[in-house]
């Protein structure tokens, strides 16, 4: 899932590629000894390492790394020690060890793991492609392994699979979750269920962070779910030739290729990518209407931002967090025939928090965007439109989060995220 404007990914691939579960010990006092070190954080885990770097010369702290074979291990013993824990050496001052997650430099660089140092609050995940007659219990017993649950909400039936979030006490479990059971089948028989971490809902990216077991207790029923959509006999049919932003169809080809897609897709795309590119033009998406009167490039609802949780708006990129990619659609397909496809989705929301303010297909692409007012709107529609199987149309839906798009934004930009 693509995070937020202004905060780190939360692909497991970016954060295991910046990160370990190991920690870095800083500010020990000089004379503190590799048994010490054991001692304190042994207790928070098995350790597969715990060493200090050699004397570093009068006059400097004592660090260390210390190494845990799981990422709770490692996220609880920074959470309780950072900035809390003396060594012996500290006795008769105020004086703490500072703990942060250590950096896979020979990756990332030095400071390229800086936004996972001292962890993440995401403490949520999403599980995806769980059988139909799941029940809490049995989420419970498999994810229980990973770490305190502090809740499991199971959403409504939309086909003969469901999907689901459990929220455990802190990032390091959810971590865990993601690691050991994505890609796992529930039951034996089952089908291999997704496991992600969550996106942060809209109250968590309004304060500019992510809050831990926010919106712990959100479910609900989509209504309908199982029902089929027919596209309107009455939608025109039209190919249309705007030049498409570069950035959007190297996003979209990049998505095309990584996904479960036909190879057609991926023809077209790389067609059009280079014709792109020979033009070197952008695609400025505009065209707006409000009241029902569309226009060329996409359909544009009265803008009211992302609504959270106070009922107050937000700007730029994080508006842009609510946005949805739409794939598998047909390559003639038109905003129109998507637009009514979304009017179509129940929510269990309030009115005012489901209006949609974007619904674009990018032309001869097979795929578009679509945004809701609010964080919980765009959950649904996420729910409600994966792997959804619509009446007329070759492929099923993928339904990705779209990665916010950067400064000119207003340019209809807007890559894909990976998820």
């Amino acid at each position: 899932p693509a995070a937020p404007v202004g905060m780190p990914s939360l692909e497991f691939a970016d954060i295991d590629k910046a990160i370990d579960k190991r920690i870095f010990v800083g500010k020990m006092p000089n004379g503190t000894g590799e048994d010490e070190l054991r001692s304190t954080f042994e207790g928070f885990g098995a350790l597969t390492e715990c060493r200090m770097v050699p004397d570093r010369g009068a006059g400097s702290n004592a660090i260390g790394f210390v190494a845990f074979n799981t990422w709770s291990a490692a996220h609880r013993a920074l959470l309780e020690c950072d900035g809390k824990k003396q060594m012996r050496g500290h006795a008769g001052t105020s004086s703490t060890i500072v703990v942060s997650f250590a950096e896979r430099t020979q990756n990332v660089g030095r400071g390229g793991g800086i936004a996972y140092a001292k962890g993440l609050e995401v403490s949520r995940v999403f599980v995806g492609r769980v059988p139909e007659d799941v029940s809490e219990p049995e989420l419970m017993d498999k994810f229980g392994h990973c770490g305190t649950i502090e809740s499991v909400t199971i959403l409504p039936a939309k086909s003969r699979l469901r999907c689901a979030f459990v929220t455990y006490r802190f990032w390091g479990e959810a971590m865990d979750a993601v690691e050991q059971l994505n890609g796992q089948s529930l039951r034996a028989g089952a089908e291999s269920m997704t496991v992600v971490l969550a996106q942060p809902r809209d109250k968590e990216v309004a304060r500019g962070g992510y809050s831990a077991g926010a919106g712990a207790g959100h479910g609900g029923s989509m209504g309908g779910g199982g029902s089929r959509y027919e596209p309107p006999a009455s939608a025109s049919k039209r190919r249309r030739t705007d030049n498409v932003d570069l950035t959007v169809l190297m996003a979209a080809y990049a998505a095309a290729v990584n996904g479960d897609g036909g190879r057609s897709a991926c023809d077209i795309l790389h067609e059009q990518l280079m014709q792109a590119r020979e033009q070197a033009r952008g695609y400025g998406g505009g065209g707006h209407y409000q009241g029902g009167s569309s226009h060329q490039g996409g359909i544009q609802y009265q803008d009211q931002g992302v609504v959270g949780g106070s009922g107050g708006g937000d700007s730029g990129g994080q508006r842009d967090s609510a946005r949805l990619f739409i794939g598998g659609l047909p390559h003639d397909c038109e905003d129109e025939d998507l637009a009514s496809l979304c009017n179509q989705l129940a929510f269990t929301l309030a009115p005012q928090s489901t209006h949609l303010l974007e619904c674009r297909v990018l032309p001869g692409k097979g795929c578009g965007y679509i945004r809701y007012a609010t964080w919980e709107a765009s959950e649904e529609a996420f729910v409600a439109l994966q792997g959804r199987q619509v009446e007329g149309w070759q492929q099923v839906l993928r339904v990705q989060w779209a990665s916010p798009r950067s400064g000119a934004g207003a340019a209809g930009g807007g890559g894909v995220g990976g998820g």
